[in-house]
């Protein structure tokens, strides 16, 4: 029978075949070893899988937090199994010795039967050495094995693998990570760390523990060794709003601009979208000899249409510098950027001294002017890439990360925007992994704003609890809901099977 429980296993001796488990068979040279949940079911498969649940202080049969090893021989009874477990590359990871306790054995053919206290096989030291189940708790990585071993006797040797979520893809899926790091001023020091080697070193920590949260649906990150890091100022003012933030039609006007320091004008005609002008102001550059490119906004709740960002750069690909007109008569003033009454034109700019302008409820599926100017300016425009910008901090305060999903079917996608203080800690919080949650599910929501808080979810919208009681467990629906949208078979395939990694 085949249940499905958080954690669980199998183990079988090296040189058990099928006949002897059909036969239940059991020799002295080939002990049967075999797992039961806490319903009391032997299992039938071969591999081990994360634990999914908080641990718990019961160590009785019915616990659901953990399996139980019983093994059975015609020899002398086990009284002990060591536990050994490795990683991907098969380097040791983790060791733990449990007591087998006799019990009776089922059937009449003379035999030795002992079961071990239900086991954690856990991807983080938080989960790990909580003192509820320290004692039966063992650290295991993902595409790693398990090692089981009486008296220095191997008996068997187990894949660590993800659940079983309806599909065929065996080997664990990856995402690969783009990490930004955003100084506050140009030239200035990296929004962590004091230069990129010691901001490296603390992005692999926060990737490694945003990876153990993960591989409890059989997903790991990119290579904490080889995920991408690059140190970049703020962004000169480079993107030009056309419909600002409320996207009202035009009346009949002109677009003016000054593009390092030469003029650009476009006139538009009454009863234009912001769309549409966007498009006549991209003639008027490219006539002026600048590169342009159109960016869509999906339209937010407030505005009568969607607004149009105007990327503007030089013939050699840089990044031009846009200001509205310099005013003639008045040194360091500003005529408007736009003569029409009703099609306003913003210049973003991005000024990190005050912390990063996040969007709101209103302007979440488009982003703030802020937002899109930072992270439009170094978009790697591949969608299966998650982009992650790191910023010293957001304005106001109240927040530490933020994301953006194809869902909302805005310009900015899968990427993250996160500050110093979501990467503070060596073990928590898990900011980035819950990030990462909203773009693998393609979610923007929270299952505590719809139902029952849970603080232990990972997804959890308001639990700051750093035990192993908070939010760091992923539900096997949630599993499947991001295979379904991110995984080799969705429409961007943010999941890819993983490399096997040396041995």
């Amino acid at each position: 029978m085949y249940v499905r429980l958080p954690c669980r296993s199998l183990v079988l001796g090296p040189t058990l075949i099928a006949a002897s488990l059909a036969a239940g068979d059991a020799t002295a040279e080939s002990p049967l070893v075999r797992v039961v949940d806490g319903r009391g079911e032997a299992r039938t498969d071969s591999q081990i899988e994360p634990c999914r649940v908080p641990p718990t202080r019961r160590t009785t049969p019915g616990v659901e937090d953990g399996v139980r090893l019983e093994v059975e021989t015609r020899g002398a009874r086990i009284e002990e199994l060591e536990l050994v477990s490795f990683d991907a590359a098969s380097r040791r990871l983790d060791g733990l010795r449990v007591p087998a306790v006799a019990q009776r054995c089922v059937g009449e053919r003379p035999r030795s039967c002992a079961s071990t206290l239900p086991l954690r096989f856990v991807t983080d030291l938080v989960d790990r050495d909580h003192p509820l189940a320290r004692a039966r708790s063992l650290l295991v990585d993902l595409g790693g094995e398990l090692v089981v071993r009486s008296a220095d006797r191997e008996l068997a040797r187990l894949p660590v693998r993800g659940p079983r979520l309806g599909t065929s893809v065996a080997e664990a899926l990856g995402a690969r990570l783009r990490f930004v790091l955003v100084r506050t001023a140009s030239g200035g020091a990296p929004p962590i760390g004091v230069d990129r080697g010691s901001a490296r070193a603390l992005l692999r920590s926060t990737v490694s523990r945003a990876s153990a949260v993960w591989a409890s649906c059989g997903f790991v990150l990119h290579d904490p060794e080889r995920f991408e890091v690059e140190l970049v100022d703020p962004p000169p003012s480079h993107l030009v709003a056309v419909g600002c933030s409320h996207g009202l039609p035009a009346s009949g006007g002109e677009l003016r601009l000054s593009v390092d320091g030469h003029r650009v004008t476009a006139s538009i005609r009454r009863g234009a979208t912001p769309s549409s002008a966007a498009r006549v102001l991209v003639d008027a550059l490219h006539s002026a000899g600048f590169s342009a490119e159109i960016s869509d906004n999906p339209r937010i709740a407030s505005a009568a249409l969607s607004t149009t960002d105007v990327l503007v750069r030089r013939a050699d690909g840089t990044i031009a510098e846009v200001t509205p007109p310099p005013r003639a008569d008045v040194a360091g003033a500003f005529d408007a950027a736009s003569t029409d009454a009703t099609l306003d034109v913003c210049v973003g700019t991005v000024d990190l001294g005050d912390g990063l302008q996040h969007f709101g409820d209103v302007d979440s599926a488009a982003g703030s002017l802020e937002e899109r100017t930072m992270i439009k300016a170094f978009d790697d425009r591949d969608p299966t890439t998650i982009d992650v910008y790191v910023v010293p901090g957001f304005a106001k305060g109240g927040r530490i990360g933020e994301s953006f999903i194809r869902s909302d079917r805005g310009s900015l996608s899968n990427a993250i925007v996160i500050d110093r203080a979501g990467l503070r800690g060596e073990r928590a919080p898990l900011t980035l992994a819950h990030e990462l949650g909203h773009v693998l599910l393609d979610e923007p929501g929270h299952p505590d704003d719809f139902a029952a808080d849970t603080p232990s979810f990972l997804m959890d919208a308001n639990s700051s609890d750093l035990s192993a009681f908070g939010p760091r467990r992923l539900t096997l629906a949630e599993c499947r809901r991001a295979l379904a949208q991110s995984g080799p078979r969705a429409e961007v395939r943010v999941l890819r099977p993983r490399p096997a990694a040396p041995r």
